[in-house]
């Protein structure tokens, strides 16, 4: 039986580890390229992960499809899109008709996301490795998603810049992510996790909803697990 003094003495030595390593990054600030060469090594563990997670994460990502306003024949964007994990979620609902961009910076996730769709047979769905904060696509979208990335772009209002130039006036924004919480219950959880994620190069103390509420219309935000996730919506301005 492992004992609460071996509990302690992993945890606090995971900690170690992750404040070491928080130091060591601390002089060398993640630029796009940084965070593709962090996440070549455990592609493969990322997805697996993220697999394991679409089931206890459905009734937010229905959510999210609700304030997205995922529609058959829908044109959207997937932003950050890692190894395809939110590509099934989407493809359901635009169905053949619509049309799905997935974008990354990282080749090896993408790769991952390329087995997935080789695997289902889409064709409807592209893939393209670019910086999301430079996303120049020459193509508008009804929808822009972003599930778990706001929170590990560097430059992540350089990218919802981006994203909001590629939709179509009134077309949506929509993020799904973590946050640390200013619950009883939820906020060691947060802070611990926000501890591990600043060194893969994640931050969950970003506000990201901010910008989009200055940014958009018709903005919706909402909290789940206890303030440790968070959805938020906005809409792009139709300018008369």
């Amino acid at each position: 039986m492992v004992t609460k003094a071996r509990l302690f003495f992993v945890s606090g030595f995971g900690a170690g580890l992750a404040a070491s390593a928080l130091v060591m990054r601390a002089a060398h600030p993640p630029d796009a390229e940084a965070v593709a060469r962090r996440y070549r090594g455990w592609a493969r563990l990322y997805h697996w992960i993220g697999v394991t997670l679409q089931e206890r994460l459905v009734p937010a990502r229905d959510r999210l499809a609700e304030m997205a306003r995922l529609r058959p024949g829908g044109r959207v964007l997937d932003l950050a899109c890692g190894t395809g994990g939110n590509l099934p979620f989407i493809r359901e609902r635009v169905g053949p008709g619509g049309y799905v961009v997935g974008v990354d910076c990282s080749l090896d996730m993408l790769a991952q996301a390329r087995a997935l769709i080789n695997a289902r047979g889409w064709e409807n769905v592209r893939l393209v490795r670019a910086d999301a904060a430079a996303l120049d696509l020459g193509a508008r979208f009804d929808a822009v998603l972003c599930s778990f990335g706001l929170s590990s772009i560097p430059d992540c209002a350089g990218a919802m810049a981006r994203a909001l130039a590629h939709l179509e006036p009134g077309g949506t924004f929509a993020a799904l992510d973590g946050r640390l919480s200013g619950h009883p219950v939820g906020a060691p959880l947060s802070h611990f996790v926000n501890l591990m994620a600043r060194v893969a190069g994640g931050d969950l103390s970003r506000r990201p909803w901010e910008w989009l509420a200055a940014h958009t219309t018709d903005f919706q935000y909402e909290e789940k697990l206890v303030g440790a996730l968070y959805l938020a919506a906005g809409r792009r301005p139709i300018y008369i």
